[in-house]
Order: structure tokens, then sequence, then C-alpha cells
């Protein structure tokens, strides 16, 4: 294939109801694509073709339902559709067959805004659109089999209540309980091969805190290959060889990136095959045709591919196709059998993602839909990635977005710190909420600060025991940095985050006080001793991470709540009354603790939310807060870039009470 020919069939919502639905009159300017095209999530998911070719099967997402739609591939029109009568969301279906899927169902239960799975697996037909448990035991779907049209791989609870790998025959539900017997480890999770084998269980024994990774030897035994707590270095499964004889691994070295390895499954050798000098495997492609690993996808600022096997059809395939898309992000999402045709999502940070059909043997790349036409990408800003040194010369990285109507001057800028913090990272791509603020003006700045995921083990471990100082030292050295480099100027900038983000926000105001004119927090934790005592309840795992992760660290000495008195900067917090991993006291102590030192605080608490809001009615509701205060302290039409101590006077509390029976930590 020497080139890719885009030609578009338009895709109408209206294919659910059978009536054409007009669009919307497209916005003109950034600032004018309503907030509400950013909060309100993709119109479609997940589009896979069946195996035979001649259906795409879509998730259509509303807020009270996700309906799964299944279309001709030759003309779109409509063939069948699943739909349940409740308030219920299809999730996760596959193709089992030419004309079979499978998928679970989400639902909203008790006082919870989010849908939870439920254990049920169900099966429907392409076209006849009726619906029936796929069995009546409770199972999920491990993987599919592509030489077999009946049956298919699911995982399910054995008799002593140890998870296993069995064969689940489609016409008749029968599950065919596998006799080979699992690894003496608690909780594993087991992979297969391209033909179907149980061959590696990652899992724990006797209490351990850390996994291993075992393969079943040609005779059924199970043998250990790499403890984890034993080396402290992680292990995980990227795929295997189309014979089944190699299995690709990622194990985490003690210096640096993780390595891939491949795995001799005779003889349980482990040799290093590929290691990239700066960051982790992300991603992996699989081939349609054998079931082998391809390649492995790195974000090194943006993503690149380690291809394993660059001769290998698919490979050559795609190389042809990211050509016709330069600066996407092009992933394959499902093939037909033979490899001949496939669904590709192009995306990239300014664009959400649209989906083609790509015919091999023509070079005919057709577009399908996209997953948000209230979001045009020639609206949106570019995310570059960055790199700076943090002030002991470590090597930082990140993402800076500059909004397109600044033209390169000065703008006020989001400092805008990830959640977790251990582990996480940000990653090139879109983003829809630094593309809202980035409409409404605003530059935004992420930062991978120490502790960060991507960058390997060591990295890693150098956030233990710097929650509130190497961390936020990093934060504040990038935000100076931003300022060197002309993003933006003194007294218009604010720090934002959500979790991990919300906390490190606070600490930055508190340690910064001349630097920054604003904070805001959502779903946030404030007070580390009574988040220790929460987390650690009953729990050895919650213990330990604390040990760890916290040693030697004196708990009030790293909480806003004990230094909301070195705050002189205006405050926006939120937070969910159903949030258990930081939960709305957390919020209401840090209110309380600025409004006795005389800052002026909003303070907002959504009912039935957890987390991070579900609802799309409070998601709105905080990108308009979230933006009017911004827009109030740092935006073009702030008075004054003062970030003196305000007076109490101005303070404006958003407060609901908690519900009959909310309890905290």
């Amino acid at each position: 294939m020497t080139s890719i020919q885009a030609t578009r069939a338009f895709f109408l919502t209206g294919l659910l109801l059978g009536t054409c639905v007009a669009a919307a009159e497209a916005p003109a300017r950034p600032d004018e694509v309503p907030l509400e095209a950013f909060v309100s999530g993709n119109e479609f998911n997940s589009l896979r073709i069946s195996p035979g070719g001649s259906y795409y099967a879509v998730s259509v997402p509303q807020e009270k339902e996700t309906v799964l739609l299944m279309l001709h591939a030759a003309d779109l029109k409509r063939a069948g559709h699943v739909k349940f009568d409740e308030e219920a969301h299809v999730v996760g279906h596959r193709w089992v067959n030419d004309r079979q899927l499978v998928f679970n169902v989400a639902t909203q239960s008790g006082r919870l805004a989010q849908p939870r799975v439920n254990s049920m697996l169900y099966l429907t037909e392409a076209e006849a659109g009726k619906v029936r448990p796929a069995t009546q035991q409770m199972v999920w779907l491990h993987d599919t089999l592509r030489d077999s049209e009946h049956h298919v791989l699911v995982g399910h609870l054995g008799t002593a209540g140890a998870p296993g790998v069995s064969r689940m025959d489609l016409r008749n539900g029968r599950v065919e309980i596998n006799k080979v017997g699992g690894p003496p480890i608690a909780g594993p999770d087991y992979f297969t091969d391209p033909a179907g084998n149980l061959r590696l269980a990652v899992g724990y024994r006797n209490n351990e805190m850390f996994p291993g990774l075992y393969r079943r030897s040609d005779e059924g035994e199970w043998l250990l290959v790499h403890s984890a707590n034993e080396t402290r270095r992680g292990v995980g499964v990227l795929g295997f060889s189309a014979d089944g004889g190699t299995a690709y691994v990622v194990i985490e070295e003690t210096e640096g990136p993780d390595g891939i390895y491949a795995l001799d499954l005779s003889g349980g050798e482990l040799t290093l095959v590929h290691r990239d000098p700066r960051v982790d495997p992300a991603g992996t492609l699989v081939s349609p045709i054998d079931g082998s690993l391809l390649a492995v996808r790195f974000y090194d600022g943006r993503p690149k591919l380690w291809e394993l096997q660059p001769d290998a059809a698919p490979l050559v395939q795609l190389r042809s196709i990211r050509k016709a898309f330069p600066g996407s992000l092009v992933l394959p999402t499902s093939y037909t059998r033979d490899g001949k045709q496939g669904i590709y999502l192009v995306s990239s940070d300014t664009d959400p993602g649209q989906y083609f059909h790509v015919d091999h043997a023509s070079g005919q790349a057709r577009f399908v839909v996209a997953l948000s036409r209230q979001l045009p990408p020639a609206l949106m800003s570019p995310s570059e990635p960055i790199r700076l040194s943090a002030r002991d010369g470590l090597e930082l990285d990140g993402l800076l977005t500059r909004p397109v109507s600044a033209k390169g001057k000065p703008a006020p800028l989001v400092v805008l710190p990830h959640g977790g913090p251990i582990g996480v990272h940000d990653a090139w791509g879109f983003d829809p909420e630094v593309q809202m603020l980035a409409s409404r003006g605003f530059a935004v700045l992420q930062v991978n600060f120490r502790g960060s995921g991507n960058r390997g083990k060591s990295f890693r471990e150098r956030g233990h025991g710097e929650y509130g100082h190497g961390m936020i030292n990093d934060l504040e050295d990038a935000t100076r940095w931003a300022l060197a480099q002309g993003v933006t100027e003194p007294g218009r900038i604010c720090v934002y985050g959500a979790s991990y983000g919300a906390y490190a926000a606070m600490m930055l105001l508190a340690r910064n006080p001349e630097l920054f004119a604003c904070g805001v927090g959502n779903v946030g934790v404030y007070d580390i001793r009574r988040m220790i005592a929460y987390d650690s309840l009953g729990s050895r795992s919650g213990k330990a991470f604390y040990a760890e992760v916290m040693e030697g660290v004196e708990p009030d000495s790293i909480s806003p709540v004990k230094l909301a008195g070195a705050i002189r900067a205006p405050v926006l917090l939120g937070a969910g009354d159903r949030d258990r991993v930081a939960p709305p006291e957390q919020t209401r102590w840090m209110a309380k603790a600025l409004r006795d030192a005389g800052v002026p605080v909003e303070e907002k608490i959504y009912l039935r939310e957890e987390h991070g809001n579900f609802l799309t009615e409070n998601r709105l509701d905080w990108a308009r807060r979230l933006v009017a205060f911004l827009e109030r302290h740092i935006g073009d039409t702030a008075a004054s870039a003062d970030t003196a101590k305000p007076s109490p006077d101005h303070a404006v509390h958003f407060r609901q009470p908690a519900p009959a029976g909310a309890g905290g930590p």
C-alpha cells in the first residue's frame, strides 16, 4: 500500500432513531465552543469491525444509558441495536464471531451516581437484536478464540474462590472447566498464548506485598520466573510469539526505564531484547492474523513504536497510514479475521479522535465517525512536550499548552499537577479539560514531577518521602521556568489540581504565596495524618504503602490544613459527598482552616458523586465555577494582579449539608 485516500461517509446520530439530525452551526473561535462540549464526553466509543467485515459495532454513550449500535459496514445502515428498558450502560463489547457479540452491563445502584458493572456476560446477534445471558454463571470475557467460531475463553471463580480460565460454548453457555490447576498464588492474573493455552500467571503467595511471575512448564508444573517481592522489581506481561514458545514481559530495572525481556517458555530463560533510554513501555500492538506481539508503544514526549516484527504486514500497513496523518497518533482498534481490513483511531493533542475504515488492499481509508463533533480540531490548542531541570539537576518533562488566541504572547497560566501521584504521569494526547482552559485563553502547564510514572523505578521512587517537599519543589521550579520562558507574567498564575493535584495546589499556595494569584482543589486530601489513619485502617497494604512513601516525614508539616495561615490567595474547593478515596470531610476541614485564616474560599460538595463527578450537570457546574473563578483572578478581566491577602468579607461560600449518616475518616 503506497497511499491512503480519505473519503468521508457521514455518520448521523439519527441512525439510532431512524431519523436525520442536523449538525449544529460550527463555532468560529475557541471561546465560542460551549463548555458543555468539553464535559459531555464522547458521542461515540469503541467502534469495532466484525471478523468477517460485514458489520460495525459502536457504543453510543448518554448520561442515563449507553446503547450498542450495529451497522452494515457497506452503507452504515442500522442492522440492530441493544437498548435496555431500565437505566443501563452497555460496556466492553467484543465480536466473538461474524454475527455475535458479547458485552457487560453497568447500572446505577443506591445513592451513587457512577454506574457499576455487574457480573453477567451477555450475548447478542448483529441483526436480530435479541439479548440473552451468555451463561448463567458469573464469568468475564478473557479472550476470543480466532480458530473457533463457537467458543471463547472466560474467567471465572472456582469452587474455592480462586479464579480460573476456561472455554465457554456460545451455543449453550456451558463453561468447560479447565482441569489445569493454577499456581499456588492468590488473585492470579492469567495469560494465554495465541492458541488459547494457559501459559503465564502473575499473583501473590504467602501474603507477599509484591507479585511474582509464574510459567506453566510443558509438564504442567507452575514455576516461578521472577519474584517482585524478592527483587523489588515489578513485572508485567506484554504478549507472545505466534507459536507460543516465547513470551514478552516487562521488568523494572534498578536504575532507568523498564526493560522488555523475551521469556523462553520451555526453559524459563529471560533475555533483554529492548530498553528505551528514557521511558517505559506504554502499550502493545498485536497481530490480527496470528495473535503475536508486533510492537510496543512508548511516550517520550510524543508517542513512538519499537517494532519487534518490522516486516510484518500490519506494521508495514500502519507505517503507510501514519504518513497520511502526520502529527497524529494512529492506533488500530480491530481487524477482520484475515487482516485485510481494519478500523483505525486517529487522534492527536487537538483531535479527540476519528475512526477510519482502511482497506489494506486498495489503500482506501473511509471516514466512519468522530468521537466528538463538538470539538473542532482547528479551534483546539497544541500541547508541546517540554523538558526542564529541577533545582537539584533532575530532568523533568511535561506538556505546555499555549492558547491559540494568545498568538505567542504571554497568557494567564494554570499549573495543572496530576493526581496519583506515585506512578501516574501526563502523556501527550487530547485532554478535554486542558483544551477547555485553553479555549478560554489560559495556558496550561503539566509537569511529571519526581515520583511520576513512565520514567522507571528509580524516578518513581524519588517521590518517596517527597510528597510535600521534592514534588512541590519540582512544580514550583517548572512554574518559574514558564515565567522565564515568557509563557506568562507575574500575578497571572493559578494552580489547579484534582486528588493529589489538589493537595499539591494548596501546598504551592502555602509555600509560594507570592507566586500564585489563586488556587483550586478538587476531590483533594489536605490533612495527611487523618488520611494515613483512614487509608491504613484494617489494610496491611495501606500501612505498608504509607510506611514506604512517607518514611521520615512528619505528617502535620506537609498538611495544608496546618499551613492555611501561610496562604494569601483565594481558593476554590470541590468534592463528592460519596468519595471514599478523598472523603469530603477533607475538603470541609480545608475550607474551615482557610476561613479561620481569613482566606476567601468557595466550596462546593456534589451529592451522589465520588472521586470525580460523573453526572454531566455536575461536571458542567464545576467547569463553570472553575472558569469563572480563573477569569476573576487571572483572566483579562481581573482588576488587579495583586496577590496580597484579600478581605475575608469577600469570601463566597457554596456549601451543601452532608447527607444523613455521612461519615468521616
